[in-house]
């Protein structure tokens, strides 16, 4: 047969396709170009794959203490580690050479918690004496005691803005404060247990608190209205 336009090799193989059995079954295509009498594709080359490199984590100081350590931050720049121990104290150590710079007193019960702005001037420290500490980061001094709270704290942040310190309390509050001036912003009810991890998203504007009956809420922080109640956990929330 003759068709227009199309080359007499493909012509051929047009017809040696239409001569093919219907009951015939191909699983491979190479079974289809053997049955045709065409040569098989030379396989393309394989590019070897690489194989990922271990990530391998070196030890580069130990920091010995004395008591046992509850909480630790470290500055942005991951230059200086804050510890808050059992002994009440805020601790303050050199990352590189695992030394310890400062220990500052000021609490009466263990500490709970610490936070550190992300400009490396402030820490915020809470502890189950019912108070929250500022204090200078560089100077190493305490600058002011926020009292309110009517139990023992268990969680401090520092808003990404640095303007607003936010703590959590057993007395199933949070507070909000201003961190220059210590005023207090405002008190966020109703959690039904102690408050035991709260949380701030990327833009400071969500906060996500959990408490000791497995609830989970949701709060606009510059209404410091309450969105939603999350529920479904069993036990306690021990962090967000």
């Amino acid at each position: 047969s003759v068709v227009v336009g199309i080359s007499q090799e493909l012509t051929a193989i047009l017809e040696r396709l239409t001569a093919l059995e219907l009951s015939d079954r191909y699983s491979k295509a190479s079974e289809v170009l053997h049955d045709l009498g065409l040569p098989l594709p030379k396989p393309s080359p394989r590019v070897p794959i690489a194989p990922t490199p271990r990530q391998t984590w070196e030890c580069v100081a130990t920091m010995a203490t004395t008591t046992e350590v509850n909480t630790l931050t470290a500055t942005s720049e991951g230059k200086l580690l804050i510890s808050g121990d059992n002994d009440g104290l805020v601790k303050i150590w050199d990352c590189e050479r695992g030394e310890e710079l400062w220990s500052l007193t000021g609490h009466e019960h263990i500490i709970t918690s610490v936070a550190v702005s992300l400009d490396g001037r402030f820490i915020v420290s809470g502890s189950l004496d019912y108070a929250v500490n500022l204090w200078d980061l560089k100077a190493a001094k305490l600058l002011m005691t926020l009292f309110g709270h009517q139990d023992g704290v268990t969680r401090v942040l520092i808003a990404p803005d640095g303007r607003t310190l936010i703590s959590s309390s057993r007395d199933k509050t949070i507070r909000l404060w201003n961190l220059q001036t210590g005023q207090l912003l405002g008190c966020l009810v109703g959690h039904q247990s102690s408050v035991e991890a709260i949380a701030l998203d990327a833009h400071g504007q969500l906060l996500a608190s959990g408490d000791a009956s497995g609830a989970v809420k949701i709060w606009h922080l510059g209404t410091q209205e309450l969105l939603r109640t999350l529920s479904g956990h069993a036990a306690k929330i021990s962090a967000v």
